[in-house]
């Protein structure tokens, strides 16, 4: 004789990480409020969550699939800005057509000074031989604590003008990165993700007061 079979559903959401002290993330959002970032990671679920943790803390995002996307558009905005028009960048190491480390070379060509945070599953000890190429600011090893990403994002705005070209042989090795359609916006405005709706008017806006 078979057995009974029973099934059981259970509705959940799902957590995105676990939550920062309302009072570190008053003093970080301070920080880091209306600074402008560029996120790239071709794992979608990832970058939802990248950009979502940097809306939370009222940073104006521009979220990108794929690393020459993100680079042909940064390109565009530092040609309308006349300067780099992000205060960081957050990029994952593994994608597919360019790593990280080839991105970070190419958008280092075009925004020297502009610090980059590198996403990687890479030990502690290769992260530490990533960090010393002077292309990153910051290499942090996944899985990545929510409080951990966002001091780095706070020490790479610090940071700021503070970081040096990248070079090789005295020249200068960026690279340019793959990127989706970006996203724009500022914590508790929402926008469209990237490869739903192209972004936008709110990023561009900022831009334009910049000349």
């Amino acid at each position: 004789k078979g057995g009974t079979c029973m099934r059981f559903f259970i509705a959940a959401e799902i957590a995105l990480a676990q939550p920062v002290p309302s009072e570190n993330l008053a003093e970080l959002a301070s920080i880091l409020a209306d600074k402008r970032v560029l996120v790239v990671d071709d794992n979608p679920t990832n970058l939802r969550i990248l950009t979502l943790q940097a809306q939370r803390l009222g940073m104006f995002v521009q979220a990108y699939s794929a690393p020459q996307e993100a680079l042909a558009a940064a390109q565009r905005a530092g040609e309308v800005a006349g300067a780099s028009p992000y205060d960081l960048v957050v990029t994952d190491m593994k994608m597919p057509g360019m790593d990280g480390i080839r991105f970070a070379r190419e958008f280092k060509a075009m925004m020297p000074r502009c610090p980059i945070v590198l996403l990687s599953s890479v030990s502690a000890a290769q992260s530490a031989s990533l960090k010393a190429e002077v292309l990153f600011h910051s290499v942090l090893t996944k899985p990545v604590r929510q409080q951990v990403l966002i001091e780095a994002l706070r020490d790479a705005v610090k940071a700021g003008g503070q970081s040096q070209p990248a070079t090789h042989n005295g020249v200068s090795t960026g690279a340019p990165v793959t990127a989706l359609p970006s996203t724009s916006t500022s914590a508790g405005k929402t926008a469209a993700m990237p490869q739903t709706v192209n972004s936008s008017s709110k990023f561009d806006a900022d831009l334009a007061k910049r000349l």
